[in-house]
C-alpha cells in the first residue's frame, strides 16, 4: 500500500493497483456533526446496477447472538459517533482492502522487484504471483450463472433475459451449492479472496459470523417496509458452511500469517451454519 486516501466524495471505498493507493469513503471514518456535514450523500454509481434483476442480495456481519456487530448511525440527522463506534466497520474495511494490496503485491515478491518499475508496472510485472491465481486454481467457484449475474448487478452489464427471469430462490440454490461468502466475490477472483478473507478475520477478531440471503424485490420500491422483504433463501454464519470454509482457509492462508489459534478457529471453533 503507497497511500491511503480520504476524500468527502470517495463512494464506494477501494483499492487500486494503479498507485497502490486505497481510497476510503468517509462515511467509514466522522464522528461530529460537522465531520459528517463534510461527507457528500450521493449514492455509491452502482445502487442502479441491476435494476431489471428479480431479486436482492442482503447481508450483514453479526454477533452470534444475531444482534448488529456495529450500531447504525445515519447520515441524514445529527447524531454524533463516539469514536469506539466507528472502530469495527473500519477495521472491516481495512481487512478487505488490504488483502487487495497483499493479493497483488506478496510479501515475499517485494524484495526482488525492479526499483525503477511504477508501481502499476511493478504489481504488473509479478502477475503470475497474485494470491487469488492461488485460490482458484485450488478451489475455483463454479457457478457460471452467479458470475454472470454479479457482473449486471455489480459492474453494470445489461442483463439478458434469462437472467432478468432469475429468481430469488434460483440464486439461493447456485450459491447454497457453490463456496462464495457473499455474492460480491462473483464479480472477479480478487473480490473473491478478499471477502473470504474479510470474514475469517472478523470472526476470528471478532467473533462475528456472516449473514448471507436473497429476498424477491418488493412491488413498490418506493414503499416498503422489512416485513415485505421475504428471505427466498438464506444462511446464517455462511463461514461455517463446508464449501465455504474449506475455501476461506484456502484463501487466509495466502494472505495471512495464521498462528495456531486462526487454525484452530477455522477448523473447531467458526461454529456451524443455520
Amino acid at each position: 500500500t503507497t497511500a491511503i486516501l480520504m476524500g468527502s466524495n470517495v463512494r464506494p471505498s477501494f483499492y487500486t493497483r494503479l498507485n497502490g493507493a486505497i481510497q476510503i469513503d468517509p462515511i467509514y471514518l466522522w464522528s461530529s456533526v460537522e465531520e459528517k456535514n463534510s461527507i457528500s450523500k450521493a449514492e455509491d454509481f452502482r445502487s442502479e446496477f441491476g435494476a431489471d434483476l428479480q431479486f436482492w442480495f442482503l447481508a450483514r456481519l453479526a454477533k452470534a447472538d444475531g444482534e448488529r456487530l456495529a450500531p447504525f448511525y445515519s447520515l441524514d440527522d445529527d447524531s454524533v459517533r463516539p469514536v469506539e463506534d466507528l472502530r469495527i466497520p473500519l477495521i472491516r474495511l481495512l481487512f478487505h482492502e488490504l488483502s487487495h494490496a497483499t493479493d497483488f503485491m506478496p510479501r515475499d515478491q517485494i524484495r526482488n522487484l525492479d526499483a525503477n518499475l511504477s508501481v502499476y508496472d511493478a504489481i504488473d510485472s509479478i502477475r503470475d504471483s497474485w494470491l487469488s491465481n492461488s485460490l482458484i486454481a485450488a478451489s475455483p467457484l463454479s457457478s457460471d450463472t452467479l458470475n454472470g449475474i454479479a457482473q449486471v448487478r455489480y459492474r453494470g452489464e445489461e442483463a439478458t433475459v434469462q437472467q432478468q427471469a432469475t429468481t430469488a430462490e434460483d440464486m439461493g440454490e447456485f450459491m447454497e451449492a457453490d463456496g462464495a461468502i457473499q455474492f460480491y466475490s462473483y464479480t472477479s477472483q480478487y473480490e473473491d479472496l478478499a471477502q473470504l478473507v474479510e470474514g475469517v478475520m472478523m470472526g476470528y477478531h471478532y467473533g462475528s459470523i456472516t449473514n448471507a440471503g436473497f429476498t424477491q424485490k418488493p412491488a413498490d420500491l418506493d414503499n416498503y417496509s422489512c416485513d415485505d422483504l421475504i428471505v427466498s433463501w438464506g444462511q446464517r454464519n455462511r463461514l461455517a458452511d463446508p464449501l465455504v470454509n474449506v475455501r476461506a482457509r484456502t484463501a487466509a492462508e495466502l494472505v495471512v500469517n495464521l498462528t495456531p489459534e486462526m487454525l484452530s478457529f477455522l477448523d473447531n471453533d467458526a461454529g456451524s451454519v443455520e
